[in-house]
């Protein structure tokens, strides 16, 4: 009997003991999650913090910029609303919202930084009134902006929500499928109550005109029907037995066919090849890159691309991807850009893509008078660089304008590759692009 009840208070100790270290195990690690959500949570503040301060940066340095009167300071301000609209959109990627949460947000921030460094490089023209104009409505955007943000911080640091809590406020419904409240006022308000931004007309990629900008090489052709379409597909391509997809509208309106897993889309107008994709599995690499390139162009002017020289090419997979531009007079238009893809185990042609031609290729285009000379010209490449190659070239800007340069290919004492254009008719540095070169071809970036 006492041996039994040894044996009883022994199982009772140890069990005593195991709800100790079980209570124990758990308490540490509550207090393990705590801390994670503490964390968190710090982070996020952090995140948020440097959204709003950011914000107000943006602010007030499109305000100065608006009374900016002088070249130099007119370079020195726009250059600054630049910055710290970049600041801004770094800050606004580190709160953990969903990408298109913030989708106002972020737009705003990438056109006004985008807009002021476009002014910043013409600052020696001083603003025209609808550039001040501009500048003055997007700094009452950023306004706007900065008092929904301030009032947000207002209510965090009164302790009426987290910052995680805000942001899980912003999914419209929870696993269940019901609907999850959110401060008034939070972020989905913010972006459904944005304002207007200003119409912005310039030299770059947020420019107004680029969104009623129609493809040159054919917008004054007649439309084709979807059975001509078809039959210059086939003929083109060589892929046989195509059958209608679907019609694309867009700045270029398409027919699509496909046969297999092979596609092609011809322009509404014109009945012109915008795409063809023909993809296979290329296991050899039999041909020489140059070979592949002489195949690339000679595709091209069976089918009508006369003029064309081939600029960059890479190699993925043992096909070759080759840039080809149009010529005129001697002049490279790499606006009018082609691209074809050729494979390397037979020479065979396996996609290609005209936008960039269809988008700006015209028969009769315009070249400005060269203003500035070569020797001029090359007096603007920097020391160091050894000139290896020149060319005539009208290049793109931002903005899908043109302007007409000088292209000097260049080299470092160590072997690497430059190119500097120099402006034709202002004698300005236009663009400085890096050549990356290694076995599988060249990038300009």
């Amino acid at each position: 009997m006492n041996i039994s009840r040894r044996h009883f208070i022994r199982l009772f100790s140890f069990a005593l003991c195991g709800l100790a270290v079980l209570g124990g195990f758990a308490l540490t690690e509550k207090n393990r999650a705590d801390m994670a959500d503490y964390k968190l949570e710090v982070r996020y503040q952090h995140a948020f913090t440097e959204l709003v301060n950011g914000i107000a940066e943006v602010d007030s340095a499109l305000q100065k910029s608006m009374y900016a009167s002088t070249p130099p300071m007119i370079a020195a301000a726009c250059i600054d609303v630049f910055g710290k609209a970049s600041k801004a959109q770094s800050a606004l990627g580190s709160v953990p919202l969903e990408a298109n949460r913030m989708e106002n947000t972020a737009g705003f921030l990438s056109k006004a930084g985008d807009y002021s460094f476009a002014l910043a490089k013409n600052a020696a023209n001083g603003y025209t009134d609808e550039q001040r104009e501009t500048l003055a409505k997007l700094s009452q955007v950023a306004a706007t902006l900065r008092a929904n943000l301030s009032e947000l911080a207002e209510q965090l640091n009164g302790g009426e929500i987290s910052v995680s809590e805000l942001i899980a406020s912003e999914r419209e419904v929870d696993d269940a499928g019901n609907e999850l409240g959110g401060m008034a006022g939070g972020f989905k308000a913010m972006e459904s109550e944005f304002p207007e931004l200003p119409s912005l007309v310039y030299d770059g990629p947020f420019s107004q005109h680029l969104d009623t900008k129609s493809p040159v090489f054919t917008e004054n052709l007649e439309e084709v029907s979807q059975e001509e379409a078809r039959k210059i597909a086939e003929e083109f391509s060589g892929i046989p037995y195509l059958t209608f997809h679907a019609r694309r509208e867009g700045s270029v309106p398409v027919y699509c066919f496909k046969a297999g897993q092979a596609g092609v889309s011809v322009t509404v107008n014109g009945g012109k090849i915008l795409q063809i994709t023909n993809p296979r599995a290329v296991y050899s690499q039999n041909l020489k890159v140059e070979d592949a390139i002489a195949a690339g162009k000679e595709f091209l002017e069976q089918r009508g691309y006369g003029s064309m020289k081939e600029s960059y090419y890479t190699l993925n997979d043992n096909i070759l991807l080759i840039n080809f531009a149009y010529t005129q007079n001697g002049i490279i238009c790499y606006p009018d850009l082609a691209k074809v893809s050729v494979a390397m185990d037979d020479g065979n042609v396996v996609g290609f893509e005209g936008t960039g031609y269809i988008m700006n290729h015209a028969e009769t285009r315009e070249i400005p008078e060269v203003k500035v000379d070569v020797a001029s010209a090359k007096a603007k490449v920097a020391p160091g660089l050894t000139i290896i190659k020149y060319d005539l070239a009208i290049i793109p800007t931002a903005g899908q304008n043109e302007v007409l340069v000088h292209e000097f290919t260049c080299e470092t004492a160590e072997g690497k590759h430059y190119i500097v254009c120099v402006n034709a008719e202002t004698g300005d540095e236009e663009k400085i692009l890096i050549l990356l070169e290694d076995e599988n071809g060249t990038l300009a970036v």
